[in-house]
């Protein structure tokens, strides 16, 4: 199985050789209506069902070293914010091993899966991990940060506010 996370990780990396700096959704766009499946096997569920409430969604993977740090922040940001759903999606291929880390860490935020990004990465044309959508409550895409962000900062907490305006 490790193999396998190897190999996407170098699929994933060549892919980032080409330019697609115009390519997935713009700020301001409409965000794409995403199908995914519950980490915990539940039924799949599309994001615009959580139109009406600001969202925070993250993309992530436990090889993902930047994501891992990431997730203490967004568990703190999940817990006291309550006016934004924070989603994770994990991209591992292993689910086993996603749901072992969301245990380990005591995650209690929204949590999804897209093994590989079969169904989201050609609709948001994602180059590297973790890239997190902040999304307002009419669906509109406000931000997309690319890389680990302390969630905690103050200039962060600062945006999510705005975006629950």
């Amino acid at each position: 199985m490790r193999a396998l996370s190897f190999l996407f990780v170098l699929l994933w990396l060549c892919t980032g050789c080409t330019d697609r700096s115009q390519a997935g959704p713009k700020t301001g766009d409409t965000f794409p209506q995403l199908a995914l499946m519950r980490l915990d096997g539940g039924e799949s569920v599309d994001l615009s069902e959580y139109r009406g409430k600001a969202l925070l969604v993250n993309f992530w993977a436990t090889w993902c070293e930047p994501c891992r740090r990431e997730m203490p922040a967004l568990e703190a940001l999940a817990v006291e914010e309550k006016r934004l759903a924070v989603i994770g999606v994990t991209v591992d291929t292993d689910l086993n091993l996603a749901r072992e880390f969301v245990l380990k860490h005591r995650l209690t935020f929204a949590r999804y899966a897209d093994p590989g990004m079969a169904s989201t990465r050609p609709v948001l044309v994602t180059q590297a991990l973790p890239v997190t959508y902040l999304i307002s409550a009419d669906g509109r895409l406000l931000a997309r940060y690319l890389g680990a962000r302390d969630w905690n900062a103050a200039a962060m907490r600062r945006e999510v506010e705005a975006a629950l305006r």
